[in-house]
């Protein structure tokens, strides 16, 4: 059986805007999560984007297709839904990372990785969509052998900033894909996917699509 261990990749949000943890798991073993870091990914299929105003930032509006039909999953603000395959394993991932609002992953990572999600919930003061895309992108690219800021999408009528990259862990590097959204109250939420960075990229959108559809704000 595959034992995986995350083990958390701290993201500070810098200026006004406070501390998010953005977890991840991959690896080899029994039963449980190994270490990998860190957690996000959507399609550039989009269509036009809906009119912006200067409070609404500008993001593509992408057809995400079918829900995950799996385990329900509620959060601080928030709910969502995983593929049949996975479970969740929230308490398990704060053991790990405080910081951790949800988490969930396959039940049998049999290429060696648990495909996963992680999302991290945050209060902070102040900030907007535009700087939080920076922060995240200059963190991200110390710990990315490569990264991508991609267009902006909205999940469920929120904008999120979109970045995806191969991260450095230990045994292997693996893929990160990331959505971060503020609120106008300064809310911040970072859903992260993880993957093996020799999953097929059609596979990998199909995982993410499916629960990006599912994704239902409750705040």
């Amino acid at each position: 059986m595959i034992r995986t261990r995350p083990r958390s990749a701290a993201l500070a949000l810098l200026g006004v805007l406070t501390l998010a943890s953005l977890t991840g798991c991959g690896g080899d073993g029994d039963d449980k999560p190994k270490d990998a870091e860190a957690t996000s990914s959507a399609s550039t299929e989009a269509s036009a984007s809906p009119s912006a105003t200067p409070s609404e930032p500008e993001a593509q509006s992408v057809d995400f297709g079918k829900p995950a039909k799996g385990p329900k999953i509620k959060g601080t603000a928030y709910r969502y839904r995983v593929p049949k395959t996975w479970v969740e394993d929230t308490a398990g991932a704060r053991e790990l990372d405080a910081d951790i609002d949800t988490a969930a992953w396959e039940r049998d990572g049999r290429d060696g990785f648990r495909n996963n999600v992680a999302v991290t919930y945050i209060v902070a003061s102040g900030g907007d969509l535009d700087g939080l895309e920076e922060s995240v992108t200059e963190q991200l690219s110390e710990q990315a052998k490569s990264l991508e800021t991609l267009e902006r999408v909205f999940i469920d009528g929120r904008a999120a900033a979109h970045h995806r990259g191969t991260m450095k862990a230990e045994p292997t590097a693996y893929l990160l894909d990331q959505y971060s959204v503020i609120d106008e109250d300064g809310k911040v939420t970072v859903i992260g996917f993880s993957y093996p960075a020799s999953l097929a990229a059609k596979k990998r959108d199909e995982i993410t699509h499916s629960i990006l559809a599912s994704w239902k704000w409750t705040a």
